[in-house]
């Protein structure tokens, strides 16, 4: 079965409406910038098929509004039978029931289903409040910094021909699948955080994270 195919399934599995209302709750805080070309909320963007390639960014920021105990994978999925892709999905609980929220595939659905159709395999994962507790830590620290903040979405910027924001905050974690930020190589900005609590922001995308295998 090809891509179109499997996902086409996946888009046709009938949910709880509530489900759905419960997401978009979540996100009313979040503005996504992709290169210079669109912006918008997280499920405008998906309907537009406009976050195709950039799940590690997406899935780890939009944990940064979800439930503590949210789980982000990274694994190989195989949308097309003889090849894996390297991908990113968001594991929720809603109504003690287990769920995926893939917004580069515009997909969710309950997590049995996505796992029959596309196979993942885990190569890691991470808690949306470790994602949280490092983002929070990260935007004290680089705020007290700014100079090297310039310089590391500078330095990105030469290689995604975009205008550089200085007020962003970014992030690029190490090489390690089970890290807060894996491959993200993203900048924040306008960000609001009241109490630890995460209540808004705008992410800028620089560089797409897809990787073939």
């Amino acid at each position: 079965m090809v891509k179109e195919q499997k996902i086409e399934l996946l888009k046709r599995e009938i949910l709880d409406i509530r489900v759905c209302r419960y997401l978009r709750s979540l996100f009313d805080g979040l503005n996504i910038e992709v290169n210079e070309d669109d912006k918008g909320s997280i499920f405008d963007l998906m309907k537009k098929n406009k976050l195709s390639g950039w799940s590690w960014q997406t899935t780890e920021t939009a944990a940064l509004f979800m439930p503590d105990d949210a789980m982000v994978y990274r694994a190989k999925i195989y949308i097309q039978s003889y090849r894996s892709y390297l991908h990113s999905f968001i594991q929720f609980n809603f109504d003690n029931k287990k769920y995926v929220f893939d917004p580069c595939l515009g997909l969710i659905n309950t997590l049995d289903e996505y796992l029959y159709e596309l196979g993942a395999e885990a190569i890691g994962k991470v808690s949306a409040k470790d994602i949280k507790d490092y983002f929070i830590k990260n935007v004290k620290e680089q705020s007290k910094d700014n100079q090297s903040v310039i310089y590391s979405t500078n330095m990105l910027a030469k290689q995604s021909n975009c205008k550089i924001y200085k007020d962003e905050v970014f992030f690029h974690d190490k090489e390690d699948p089970y890290a807060p930020m894996y491959r993200n190589g993203s900048g924040y900005k306008n960000i609001s955080i009241n109490k630890n609590n995460i209540k808004g922001l705008t992410v800028h995308y620089y560089i797409s994270g897809i990787t073939k295998k």
